[in-house]
């Protein structure tokens, strides 16, 4: 019964396997009839003419629905690529075939002229459409001489439809890599600061920080992004977010005040900018990994509460003071590993490690609205404080070095 079910299992893979292999061999079959017939055409070839593989237009809604056109350009273009009649221009000659020359991608009439227009060193472009017909899709290809504008050979293939759409879901994956634009969104579950501030304060508590970044893929390799990223509410560490009383014969930062104790806390805030670029390593047709270096800019900010007691002892009063830093930034390495699930939605997960580098701007502190009430008397010692020491005497320190793990999701289109 075993073998049964092993004989089964190998039967259906090696089906699958040659369902795909038929949606490629159909696709090659129209590059090698065209192929043939130019070899035929031209026996005496010495140099390998240069041609341009552009996008395949989607006649019908189902053809667009499932990208079938994106598929079939890819199987053409690695079809052509494979031959050893011509050379197959890259993707910035092509996208300048677009710009320059007002090309019809709808229509595959042989009596279709396109506007007359000449690239150096490019000698033929191939296009064409897809279109659905019943349970199948027809493919046509046309080839364009671009000396002359004159469609030198068109053919088409029909393609069962449920057959090349299984193949285009594997292969739309790669070519949405190749030249997506998407937005990410991402979360930051691991953060671990090794700087000093860490040593005062501990590490991060709650806070942790969101972000999402606008990323283009301007080559198969290469990839940038822009984006924002700040702090979900407070930025708190685990030995300073919780209100401590601190008795007063162990306070450094106050002098005159009457009160036996003092309460205390801090939390912060940060926003940042942020640009980077990255080189991409596509393993699969759906799992990418990129190395990359990702610059953050932006502001951080603290608030101080002390809670001090009126002068009759009767009741706690909590009073604020706040600092803003401006020069705040970050250069991070970043290795970032990208899987797609479906050729419009991925997901992510990166580690990077943040160098913090401040610049010569001094931390501005100042006080909250609802400071020292002067003309009541209320804590006049709240100026004898040294606002850039919490009461021990510790230095406030912004430096968010450090280990981090992102993980988030995108959408691409």
């Amino acid at each position: 019964m075993t073998n049964k079910y092993i004989i089964l299992v190998v039967c259906i893979l090696l089906f699958a396997v040659q369902l795909h292999a038929d949606v490629t061999k159909d696709i090659q079959d129209l590059v090698e009839d065209f192929s043939l017939e130019y070899k035929n055409n031209n026996p005496d070839l010495v140099f390998r003419p240069n041609i341009g593989i552009l996008p395949f237009s989607n006649l019908s809604e189902e053809a667009d629905k499932n990208s079938i056109g994106e598929a079939v350009s890819i199987l053409v273009e690695n079809s052509f690529s494979r031959s050893l009649l011509f050379s197959v221009i890259d993707d910035k000659i092509r996208d300048t075939l677009l710009e320059e020359i007002k090309f019809s991608l709808s229509g595959l009439a042989d009596t279709e002229r396109i506007e007359p227009g000449r690239i150096e060193g490019i000698d033929y472009f191939v296009d064409g459409s897809v279109t659905q017909l019943g349970d199948s899709f027809t493919v046509s290809m046309r080839v364009v001489e671009v000396n002359t504008s004159k469609v030198i050979y068109t053919s088409e293939t029909t393609i069962p439809k449920y057959d090349i759409v299984d193949y285009t879901e594997k292969l739309v994956a790669a070519y949405v890599s190749t030249y997506g634009l998407g937005i990410e969104f991402y979360l930051t579950p691991f953060y671990y600061l090794n700087s000093e501030m860490s040593d005062i304060e501990g590490q991060i508590a709650e806070g942790w920080p969101i972000g999402f970044t606008i990323n283009y893929r301007i080559s198969r390799n290469l990839v940038i992004w822009l984006g924002m990223e700040g702090t979900t509410g407070a930025f708190r560490l685990e030995d300073t977010f919780e209100s401590k009383d601190y008795p007063i014969a162990d306070v450094v930062n106050i002098t005159g005040y009457p009160g036996t104790s003092i309460g205390y806390y801090k939390e912060r805030t940060y926003t940042t900018a942020q640009i980077g670029l990255g080189y991409v390593f596509n393993f699969t047709q759906k799992f990418n990994t990129t190395l990359g270096l990702d610059a953050k800019v932006g502001m951080s900010f603290l608030q101080q509460f002390y809670m001090m007691e009126d002068n009759d002892s009767t009741e706690v009063l909590t009073r604020i003071i706040r600092s803003q830093d401006i020069s705040f930034f970050v250069l991070s390495p970043v290795v970032k590993l990208q899987y797609y699930f479906t050729p419009r939605f991925t997901v992510n997960v990166d580690y990077s490690y943040g160098f913090q580098l401040n610049g010569d701007d001094e931390t501005v502190y100042t006080y909250a609205d609802d400071r020292v009430n002067n003309e009541d008397g209320f804590f006049p010692e709240l100026y004898n404080l040294v606002p850039g020491l919490d009461p021990y005497g510790n230095e406030h320190i912004i430096d968010f070095s450090g280990h981090r793990v992102r993980m988030g999701f995108g959408f691409y289109f």
